[in-house]
């Protein structure tokens, strides 16, 4: 019940429920790292797509971006705003190894984005 219960009040906050015990902990990075890499990114622009959220809008100003009906701006400010967070929130040895690379292959990826998007 505990694994349950802390997946599912999971936040980047210090006073964030925290994975306990060693199974939470695994479920936890195993959701995390899920969200990082290939399959992350693939992940975030196929729920973009399905909500009708634009991939990138480049030219919206801080004050608009920070409002409510503005929450979920771009698949690309998703990417900011917690999928580039999760190697930092990652609980076990093995998970922080795995999230080194699939977030090295994330910012690859946002890099060639913008180099395409500004031609």
């Amino acid at each position: 019940m505990h694994c349950v219960e802390v997946h599912d009040h999971y936040n980047f906050t210090k006073e964030g429920n925290k994975a306990e015990t060693i199974e939470a902990k695994i479920i936890q990075d195993a959701d995390n790292l899920d969200g990082l890499g290939a399959i992350g990114i693939e992940r975030a622009f196929a729920f973009g797509g399905a909500h009708n959220i634009s991939m990138w809008k480049e030219n919206i100003s801080k004050n608009e971006f920070y409002k409510v009906e503005n929450l979920n701006n771009s698949t690309i400010e998703h990417f900011y705003d917690k999928l580039l967070k999760l190697k930092d929130n990652m609980n076990t040895k093995t998970a922080k190894k795995l999230a080194v690379s699939r977030h090295r292959f994330m910012l690859k990826f946002l890099k060639q984005f913008f180099r395409e998007w500004k031609n």
